[in-house]
């Protein structure tokens, strides 16, 4: 491990089958385990509310590690990644990297912003439209790319109407069944 990050996986198809498993886990009822040993008052809740707790997510960080070997095997190619993203993608690249379609961009309101750093860890590079992000930075041997979420509102998904039965593509909420 390197902070939050592996930095050696000996068999990648066992990590990466676990890593799948965990997107079919239901989460909710192991946030209700967890919140039975807090609160003594939850199945008089459960009772008058006919549920358990509504879970939500204020913030959510998805990442994507690509492993190298060394750092050093990383290093050949990262400034040349970090140079070409940061001046070759315009506004209308990061509207796409957020699942907009580039026709409606001159109907957006807000900002978009393209940001390089120089860290004392190495260099960073970040895409922002309002709110949400995606970043790409090297960590010990892996290249890390970061999606962060804080106005899911601005994401749409795919769910039932309630009234016409058909499903439609709606803002995402921050329940924690948009995961």
């Amino acid at each position: 491990m390197y902070h939050n990050s592996f930095s050696f996986i000996d068999d990648f198809d066992k990590a990466q089958k676990i890593a799948n498993d965990i997107l079919n886990k239901k989460i909710s009822p192991s946030f209700d385990g967890m919140i039975k040993k807090i609160n003594v008052h939850l199945p008089v809740i459960e009772q008058t509310m006919g549920h358990s707790y509504y879970w939500c997510l204020d913030q959510c960080e998805f990442a994507t590690d690509i492993n190298f070997k060394k750092r050093e095997d990383l290093s050949i190619i990262y400034k040349k990644l970090v140079e070409t993203s940061y001046f070759a993608f315009n506004c209308h690249d990061i509207y796409s990297f957020f699942g907009r379609k580039v026709e409606y961009i001159g109907r957006f309101k807000g900002e978009i912003i393209s940001d390089l750093r120089n860290r004392k860890q190495g260099f960073r590079i970040k895409f922002k439209m309002n709110k949400n992000q995606i970043k790409m930075y090297d960590k010990g041997n892996n290249l890390r790319i970061e999606i962060t979420i804080n106005n899911p509102a601005e994401f749409k998904v795919l769910k039932n109407d309630d009234e016409t039965g058909s499903r439609r593509w709606k803002p995402m909420g921050k329940s924690i069944a948009n995961l």
